[in-house]
């Protein structure tokens, strides 16, 4: 509880950390203590609370070995309102921050950056 956003992180090259991503995202809007429009915790189907989500595609390093494609977790990201999607490498310091616009190379650290930035906007329009 009182987190101010959530960053799930998967392995492009492994589909079980990917499909892993809804049960991950069930579990921390009940440990955070996020409520749906009725006011009861947060059940799958529902509206999506309107938190921010970092979603991390990692070891883009690996590509010959990747079963998770850019478009397929740049659509689960989309599936909430206030997400952000990032494809990355840890062990080589790559970062591409995915939109509409196509991937535009920034160091991990410039992503961190924006990460904080957005929460920080979040809690300012709140």
């Amino acid at each position: 509880k009182g987190a101010d956003a959530a960053v799930f992180v998967y392995d492009v090259n492994d589909e079980k950390t990917f499909s892993a991503l809804d049960a991950w995202k069930s579990e921390f809007y009940t440990w955070a203590g996020l409520k749906n429009a009725e006011g009861g915790a947060f059940v799958s189907g529902m509206e999506e609370p309107n938190f921010p989500v970092f979603v991390i595609g990692n070891k883009i390093d690996q590509d010959l070995d990747r079963v998770i494609s850019t478009v397929k977790g740049s659509q689960w990201a989309e599936g909430l309102p206030m997400a952000s999607f990032y494809e990355t490498s840890i062990k080589t310091d790559a970062c591409f921050e995915c939109g509409t616009g196509g991937q535009e190379p920034s160091a991990l650290a410039t992503m961190f950056e924006s990460v904080v930035q957005k929460v920080l906007e979040s809690k300012g329009s709140n």
